[in-house]
């Protein structure tokens, strides 16, 4: 029976050892869920829009109501030369980050304010 003593560091060792693999094991799936539930969000988000949409369309239809026609200067604020609309990207993040702090309630608001200070403890 020759051999290496018995050591207890070295099974404290292995216990790390094998934690950390199944930890790392572990990152794609909570990415995989991460993702999953951001993808159902944005799903849930879509298709309400669509039948928001598809509403209006079949009200306007069927009581002959013309749609509103955007003027001059919302055609020239939102398109470039190529006819492309321009989406106002700061504007959509301070719609969300707005609908964020109403969910959240007024005391975690603050945190998502793009203009607040990066040294500020919440």
């Amino acid at each position: 029976m020759g051999g290496a003593p018995y050591r207890p560091s070295c099974d404290r060792d292995i216990r790390i050892r094998i934690t950390q693999q199944k930890l790392g094991q572990a990152v794609p799936l909570i990415g995989v869920a991460v993702g999953a539930g951001l993808n159902a969000r944005m799903l849930q988000r879509v298709t309400s829009d669509a039948g928001h949409i598809y509403r209006e369309r079949f009200l306007r239809e069927k009581y002959s109501i013309e749609a509103p026609v955007p003027d001059a200067d919302d055609l020239n604020r939102n398109s470039d030369p190529h006819g492309l609309e321009i989406i106002e990207i700061i504007e959509i993040i301070e719609n969300e980050l707005v609908a964020e702090a109403d969910v959240l309630g007024d005391s975690d608001a603050e945190s998502l304010d793009p203009n607040a200070d990066d040294d500020t403890v919440n």
